[in-house]
């Protein structure tokens, strides 16, 4: 019993860091250390294990994403700035992973910038829609739950890239079971059949990889970029930058 108590406990951070942009699960479960110990039991869909940590990521996702949701209406330009603190900040993680440069990650570093660009262009977070289709939010919960088997890589800001970060926040506040429920089936489903996958990525293509994450973090910040320099908003951005900078900062004293 204790034991899934302790799963339990440890699964709420790991569910609040899903929520704030920059901040990635595999991190906090990483800083827990339980990284490797959710990495194999994704593998051998070990439900002892998942079931508790799933319920405590849900009870910390729930509790958060209501916050947020208050706070994004209530002070829509200090949150903006967060978010764009903790996005920019976020890609160094990723940045200093790169090992060399050559003409192919180069490539396809500055494609997924582009991409992340584009996609980001009507991303706005803080606009009043916040009316979605399914099956974006369906691609949302599979590429989102990769953060989960990634360190550094922030679901949020994946969800953010894809335009539906407000909508999953808002149907997560307001108990909106329908997006809730395809939103958390795509992301099992991700968790499931990305595991191998990431693995061997990882293992095989590790510089392509974070050169790509690189350029696709940095595009997704043009989302949220306050444009209004006032003192709350640069407040806002060393906030950001500060959170995700300390989170690196335990993560390369577990690492070393």
């Amino acid at each position: 019993m204790r034991s899934y108590l302790t799963l339990f406990l440890k699964g709420v951070p790991i569910g609040i860091s899903n929520i704030l942009p920059g901040v990635s699960g595999g991190t906090v479960a990483l800083i827990l250390n339980i990284y490797e110990l959710l990495i194999k039991a994704v593998k051998e869909i070990n439900l002892r294990i998942l079931i508790p940590l799933f319920i405590g990521g849900v009870s910390g996702i729930y509790v958060t994403a209501s916050l947020v949701t208050y706070f994004m209406e209530a002070y829509p330009t200090f949150i903006n700035s967060l978010i764009f603190g903790l996005i920019i900040a976020s890609a160094k993680i990723t940045y200093v992973e790169i090992k060399y440069f050559n003409f192919k990650n180069i490539f396809f570093g500055i494609s997924a910038l582009l991409l992340a660009i584009f996609l980001s262009i009507n991303a706005h977070i803080t606009a009043t829609e916040t009316s979605v289709n399914l099956i974006n939010i369906a691609i949302g919960g599979v590429f989102s739950s990769i953060s989960m088997l990634l360190p550094g890589i922030s679901g949020a800001t994946i969800l953010i890239i894809l335009g539906v970060y407000k909508p999953v926040l808002v149907a997560l506040a307001e108990l909106n079971f329908l997006i809730i429920s395809v939103f958390s089936l795509s992301a099992l489903l991700g968790i499931i059949c990305c595991a191998w996958i990431i693995s061997y990525i990882l293992n095989n293509h590790r510089n392509l990889l974070m050169t790509i994450l690189t350029g696709l973090i940095l595009g997704s910040s043009t989302a949220v970029i306050p444009y209004n320099l006032g003192v709350n908003e640069i407040l806002g951005v060393l906030l950001g930058i500060l959170l995700v900078t300390l989170f690196s900062y335990r993560r390369a004293k577990l690492v070393n």
